[in-house]
């Protein structure tokens, strides 16, 4: 591709249905759990198909007892397939002005990069050992669920991308001291 097609298609959208990449600003998905959803999803498959056998071989043979169990064998696959495709993905995308955490059918999570005093782990001077990150600003706490990405990286990459330490001004982890003594 010569230059001035890749600079034509980047001031295009880049071939995004339309969408302008420069309205948008820049982003880094720091974490999901979107790879780990996708090995569950061949189980849907299996599930669906051995569910869907139960219901047939159920109507067939015109058993009360397993048509019941066959559709409750059905409405847990659709219940199933629901969570794990629809409601349980998210992800956590770091901009140049603030970080937010992405979720289908519930309101996205952002904190401006501004409003940042601090980020450390759930568990206070181990990031590795957490499960989850905070990220503090002056209006109180966000917490970032853990998605895939170990904790200690999103850690390190919030700190460096919000100029912050692992805690606020004068709050002791651990039983640090401020003073010498």
């Amino acid at each position: 591709m010569t230059d001035e097609r890749a600079d034509a298609r980047a001031a295009a959208g880049d071939g995004m249905r339309g969408r302008a990449t420069a309205a948008r600003p820049a982003e880094e998905v720091l974490a999901s759990n979107r790879r780990g959803l996708r090995r569950q999803r061949w189980c849907s498959d299996v599930y669906a198909a051995a569910a869907l056998a139960a219901l047939i071989n159920a109507v067939v043979s015109r058993d009360p007892v397993m048509i019941v169990g066959g559709g409750a064998m059905m409405l847990v696959g659709v219940s199933w397939t629901f969570t794990t495709n629809i409601a349980s993905p998210a992800d956590v995308v770091l901009t140049t002005e603030a970080v937010e955490l992405r979720r289908p059918l519930r309101r996205s999570v952002r904190v401006l990069r501004r409003d940042v005093t601090a980020v450390h782990g759930s568990i206070a001077a181990h990031p590795d050992w957490s499960d989850s990150v905070i990220v503090e600003t002056a209006a109180g706490s966000v917490r970032l669920p853990r998605l895939g990405s170990s904790p200690a990286r999103v850690v390190v990459r919030l700190q460096e991308w919000a100029d912050v330490d692992a805690r606020p001004d004068g709050v002791a982890i651990h039983g640090e001291s401020d003073h010498d003594g």
